[in-house]
């Protein structure tokens, strides 16, 4: 879905939006000239979820600054949006039961929309707005464990409440709810390690693995896999086999997990005197799995190299944690695997089993360069031989 086809195009009148990066409307980030009130908050929700350096925090704050001191003045490409009864501001309108207008971040399969009203500048919720086929399935999945999210407890935790969910011009469009005062954490924190004891102890329970769904979740994304890389996935299917044929006959713990769980997707909200620390993005979340899974993920969200070639990097960050003499690493890893009661060697075949899933989540979404950077890991390990030998945990 092209931008043309769920916005429509721009005209001379309507909603007014600053381009402030990227290739817009292909990718990139605009965001709501209305007013100086409804500016502000967009640039403040702005630096919530792309400021993740402090770099990039000055950037974008000094960008506010300057456009709340002279309007639309500093912004050299500019555009507008229809507002008419079939426009998507109408559609939100319907939701919400305001006038509102939106920030608008352009992804590769969706477009996450910053909705403000347009009185005050009050952020009342995103929208997210799915591509449709594929993507749409991963928004309805979203929001069902979202639902199912709404009726757990778990101490100090909250997550994004669904205030709608409906269809616009063939696009699954899903508000979330908000939180004020958000702040995404830095680092790995022990609010991390909370969240998924509790999480996987509301959720899980100890199964056999060759009676787990996960087992035959793996197996349908290597039918999968197989389709996509036909005549090219024998180190893939080596690895797979070995940590299966490794795996039968125990019992693991499997539970919902999220599978794609960077630190910075935990935010901490804190009005008045309260507090609670916010969990996002849960499109890939599934009931099953391992959930070991989401700290092998936090821990790739935190490698220390982050200069060099796409694929080079990711192999010498995956060797660097999880086979090198990363200490801190490899202590949380160890401590993480203790708590589920997951052996070393176990550890090493599920992290096998997360490389594959990550490769399904990476070719499912056609994220081509992201996943060919896994099977070229499985090329180096069919080349080095076992790298289980440098697994050491």
């Amino acid at each position: 879905m092209n931008f043309e086809d769920f916005f429509g195009q721009d005209t001379s009148s309507g909603k007014r939006l600053a381009i402030l990066s990227g290739g817009f409307p292909e990718n990139g980030v605009a965001v709501p000239l209305f007013s100086r009130s409804v500016f502000k908050s967009a640039m403040r929700e702005l630096v919530t979820y792309k400021g993740r350096t402090p770099l990039r925090k000055l950037t974008i704050r000094t960008v506010g600054i300057l456009g709340g001191v002279l309007g639309g003045a500093p912004f050299k490409k500019k555009f507008h949006l229809a507002d008419k009864e079939d426009s998507f501001f109408a559609f939100l309108k319907s939701k919400l039961g305001e006038d509102v207008t939106c920030s608008i971040y352009v992804g590769s399969r969706k477009f996450i929309l910053p909705t403000f009203r347009e009185k005050d500048g009050k952020l009342l919720g995103v929208a997210k707005a799915y591509f449709p086929g594929r993507e749409s399935a991963y928004g309805e999945n979203e929001a069902h464990i979202l639902d199912e999210l709404s009726e757990m407890r778990l101490a100090g935790f909250s997550f994004p409440q669904v205030l709608a969910k409906d269809y616009f011009r063939g696009a699954l469009v899903v508000i979330l709810s908000s939180f004020p005062n958000l702040k995404n954490a830095r680092s790995i924190t022990e609010r991390h390690t909370d969240f998924l004891k509790q999480l996987s102890g509301k959720t899980g329970a100890r199964t056999a693995f060759a009676e787990s769904a996960f087992r035959k979740q793996i197996e349908g994304e290597t039918t999968f896999l197989k389709s996509e890389f036909p005549g090219d996935f024998r180190h893939v299917e080596h690895f797979r086999k070995d940590a299966v044929r490794n795996l039968e006959g125990k019992e693991f713990f499997f539970s919902l997990t999220k599978r794609e769980f960077p630190f910075f997707e935990l935010f901490t909200s804190r009005a008045d005197s309260t507090r609670t620390d916010v969990v996002i993005d849960w499109e890939h979340a599934r009931h099953g799995f391992p959930p070991i899974f989401d700290v092998f993920s936090l821990l790739m969200s935190s490698a220390r190299f982050k200069k060099g070639d796409y694929t080079a990097l990711y192999e010498k960050n995956v060797m660097d944690l999880f086979f090198g003499k990363n200490k801190k690493a490899r202590g949380f890893l160890r401590k993480m695997m203790n708590f589920w009661n997951i052996a070393p060697e176990d550890g090493y075949h599920f992290f096998v089993l997360y490389l594959i899933d990550q490769l399904y989540l990476h070719r499912h979404v056609g994220h081509r360069a992201s996943a060919e950077r896994i099977t070229s890991l499985f090329e180096r390990f069919g080349a080095d031989g076992a790298p289980q030998k440098l697994w050491k945990i």
